[in-house]
């Protein structure tokens, strides 16, 4: 189920937008030796530069997202539409740790493809995921993705999809340089020439 809620202006800070499992949620606590760091599997899950690059993206798009008891809200400023089940050829998604990332287990023919070692990893908000998917937010029991333009999560469960609450807001105004008033200008808006009216971002 979607409800869409149009937002006149989103002011959160930015550093909201990572949401970890809400309080009393079981958390897998595994060995340090079991658990191989992403930073060994750069093919995969990318490098510093790419992890720095993804974070900017998602501070531009992406306001918070927070698990409520109605569903999963995810506050934004891009052309996102409600979030299909994602799976990955390979990967699988064993739990989500709370304030630390997401373990992905990586099989044998994918690390031998990649170049990488079989087995867990510890993954992060901003890492990648292949070549054109990157993570945006580690809920609960799932992580949010962004594949290409798209809203992706992947779970380990089977259960049906969550109720995804989307809730969109501009990141641009305009001052009407006769009025003291401030309107929000949609950003679908920004590329059109408008007299009198400067964009302040």
């Amino acid at each position: 189920m979607l409800r869409t809620i149009f937002v006149a202006s989103i002011t959160f800070c930015s550093a909201a937008a990572i949401a970890g499992p809400r309080p009393g949620t079981p958390t897998i606590k595994p060995s340090p030796k079991q658990v191989l760091s992403a930073k060994t599997c750069s093919t995969l899950f990318g490098d510093a530069s790419l992890h720095r690059k993804n974070e900017a993206a998602r501070q531009k798009q992406l306001y918070f997202v927070d698990e409520t008891a109605d569903g999963v809200v995810i506050a934004h400023s891009a052309d996102w539409t409600t979030p299909q089940r994602l799976r990955l050829l390979g990967l699988t998604l064993e739990a989500t740790i709370k304030g630390r990332g997401a373990l992905i287990t990586v099989d044998a023919q994918t690390a031998r493809r990649t170049g990488c070692k079989s087995g867990t990893y510890r993954v992060a908000v901003d890492h990648a995921l292949g070549q054109n998917a990157r993570v945006l937010a580690v809920l609960s029991d799932k992580i949010l993705v962004e594949q290409g333009a798209a809203l992706r999560y992947i779970s380990g469960d089977k259960q049906g999809s969550p109720n995804w609450l989307m809730a969109w807001g501009s990141r641009y105004r305009v001052r009407v340089a006769a009025q003291s008033a401030t309107i929000n200008l949609r950003s679908p808006w920004r590329h059109r020439r408008l007299r009198g009216i400067r964009i302040i971002r």
